[in-house]
């Protein structure tokens, strides 16, 4: 279920141009790939499960400063901005937190939990001191790690952003 809200604004007979648009959705039953015992016979298997939801803005402004100014030339500025905040609201009734990826090499899981971004990163993290500094094994030079798995962030980007031109000059066009 998706529900989208939107204006595109030009101003100055178009030489600047505006679009804006703020975004919701709903997902149910996701489908998933569920890791199983390997009793089972089986490594895994394919469900629909969860619901989760994404909110965002997104905003491009594009501007063609010399419009008209020289026959044949064209040039158009332009940058965009997004922002999506992603969240697992449910896996199951029986179950908050779903292993979507590894362990891997590194210790490091991706799961899905509720309340948190899907792609969420799970594993054991540096243990630190009361000034946030890195604990060391005296005897390794390693770093120790805390016991239990914390999560560690995600793979979703806080915003996207980008800026560039378009230039065009009698059928020769760069970008």
């Amino acid at each position: 279920t998706t529900f989208e809200v939107g204006a595109d604004i030009g101003l100055f007979d178009e030489k600047v141009n505006l679009s804006y648009t703020y975004y919701s959705a709903d997902h149910a039953n996701q489908i998933v790939q569920i890791s199983l015992p390997r009793s089972s016979g089986y490594t895994s298997t394919v469900s629909n499960i969860g619901s989760m939801t994404n909110k965002g803005h997104e905003l491009t402004l594009g501007i063609k400063p010399i419009d008209g100014l020289i026959d044949g030339l064209k040039l158009e500025l332009f940058a965009t901005y997004s922002r999506n905040v992603n969240e697992v609201v449910k896996i199951t009734d029986e179950i908050d937190e779903l292993s979507i990826g590894g362990p891997y090499t590194t210790g490091v899981s991706v799961v899905a939990k509720e309340g948190l971004p899907f792609g969420t990163y799970k594993g054991l993290a540096p243990k630190t001191n009361a000034q946030g500094q890195v604990i060391v094994d005296p005897n390794t030079g390693y770093p120790l790690y805390t016991d239990q798995e914390v999560y560690l962030g995600n793979y979703q980007p806080d915003y996207t952003a980008s800026f560039g031109a378009n230039v065009g000059y009698k059928g020769f066009g760069f970008n």
